[in-house]
């Protein structure tokens, strides 16, 4: 990415945008000038309103004192009001800005994947993001939208460590080169009990083969998936 100097007005390469002079030197220069002088703000006055605002200087391209001007000036600019009205970006400019797309340089996702690793997100903070990323979610069936939620992921670790990630039924796990796919099993179903949907307790380590057969007996009307003896029939 080519940038130009702010001190000196020399172009240089550089991996990021928030770099501005080409070296120490020119930022040393401009501190002095800037910085050291007093000088950290400038005083503008907002086209719309009029008023005096103050401006950092790393921010010195600000317009409008405020969100709300800066939206009274664009619907001052919609429709046959906006200058670029009717026009087309040249097949040249539109060039242009598809190169301006921003990309990290192998380098750079090299230095922030170690910078990753082995560090992890406490359960707080995971809640916090399932919460931010499936509030208003798209999914339309409600069963979904449950097991791709946090509570759901985190009562499902929970019964895979208490059961050492083993089927309570067959007593087959993963090793010795043999890989088996487990799945945690509401003991009470979790469409009719709502309140236990959670709970480690109402919940069984299964093995994929397992579990398809207790679902097809639940739904033949046995209760948790139990065959009915002589006495009970």
């Amino acid at each position: 990415m080519e940038k130009i100097c702010v001190w000196c007005n020399k172009k240089f390469e550089t991996d990021t945008r928030q770099r501005k002079f080409c070296n120490k030197v020119c930022y040393g220069k401009w501190r002095s000038k800037h910085i050291r002088s007093g000088i950290t703000y400038l005083i503008k006055q907002c086209p719309i309103c009029s008023g005096s605002f103050k401006v950092p200087l790393s921010n010195k391209n600000k317009k409008f004192c405020s969100r709300k001007c800066f939206s009274d000036f664009c619907k001052t600019r919609s429709g046959n009001k906006n200058p670029f009205y009717g026009k087309k970006h040249t097949s040249e400019v539109i060039n242009k800005l598809k190169g301006k797309t921003f990309k990290h340089t192998d380098k750079a996702k090299k230095k922030m994947s170690v910078a990753r690793k082995g560090k992890k997100f406490t359960l707080k903070h995971r809640e916090r993001i399932s919460k931010a990323l499936y509030k208003g979610s798209p999914y339309k069936n409600w069963k979904e939208k449950i097991r791709k939620s946090f509570e759901y992921k985190h009562w499902r670790k929970q019964v895979f460590e208490r059961d050492n990630y083993t089927c309570q039924k067959c007593g087959c796990r993963n090793g010795n080169g043999k890989t088996v796919y487990l799945e945690a099993h509401h003991i009470k179903s979790f469409k009719n009990y709502p309140d236990l949907r959670f709970d480690v307790n109402n919940g069984q380590t299964l093995c994929k083969k397992c579990h398809k057969i207790i679902n097809k007996k639940q739904m033949l009307g046995n209760k948790n998936g139990l065959r009915k003896t002589k006495e009970s029939s």
